[in-house]
């Protein structure tokens, strides 16, 4: 977010701070200093918590408040970034893009996407992909026989009387929200160094970015 030609990381700190943390963070590992290394972590990782909240977690939460059905589309589309975003984090890679053998896109949704109930599969997550996220950004629209709705009972319902799938925005985003506290709590409450270090490194390159 660029504001008062300040450039800012999350809805507190400027991207220079974060700049200064890493390079902090990057001394106390060549001096071998643990402490100094998991206090720098903690921050780092809490930025990223910070900046997800902000710009991603509470713009939905106020737009669940109104109950506005023409919301959903939006909502969605958020699903779909936090998504990728999520698998990015878990991975430690800068960008999810179909130009590439190793991070294409389909690939998050076929990882995250099984994540959020026990029923769903990679081919699932392969189907959102389809329905959804591709239709939805490319073209402002879902696919064929595909349909947003805030009623249905479950995330994804077979609509038979209509021939539709409905995708629930609302219940998608609180599965979602679920597995980012679950990776925050993991990241700092855990000992699992390669998480710590896979979401830094992805703070490094949001930090860094031409």
């Amino acid at each position: 977010m660029f504001k008062n030609s300040v450039m800012f990381f999350n809805d507190k700190i400027e991207v220079d701070e974060i700049r200064s943390l890493i390079i902090y963070y990057d001394k106390a590992i060549n001096e071998k200093d643990k402490n100094k290394i998991y206090g720098l972590q903690g921050k780092i990782i809490k930025a990223m918590k910070k900046r997800i909240d902000s710009r991603y977690i509470k713009v939905v939460e106020e737009c669940l408040k109104l109950r506005n059905d023409n919301f959903g589309f939006m909502i969605m589309s958020i699903n779909c970034i936090l998504i990728e975003l999520y698998y990015q984090l878990e991975n430690g890679i800068d960008e999810t893009n179909d130009f590439s053998d190793q991070t294409r896109i389909e690939d998050a949704f076929r990882y995250a996407i099984p994540k959020l109930h026990v029923e769903f599969t990679m081919e699932t997550g392969s189907q959102f992909y389809e329905d959804i996220r591709c239709k939805l950004i490319h073209q402002a629209q879902t696919n064929v026989n595909v349909a947003i709705s805030f009623e249905t009972p479950t995330m994804i319902y077979p609509y038979k009387q209509g021939g539709y799938t409905v995708y629930n925005p609302e219940l998608f985003f609180n599965h979602i929200k679920a597995l980012y506290d679950n990776l925050f709590n993991s990241a700092l409450n855990g000992n699992n160094e390669m998480l710590k270090n896979n979401i830094i490194t992805k703070v490094r390159l949001i930090a860094y970015k031409n």
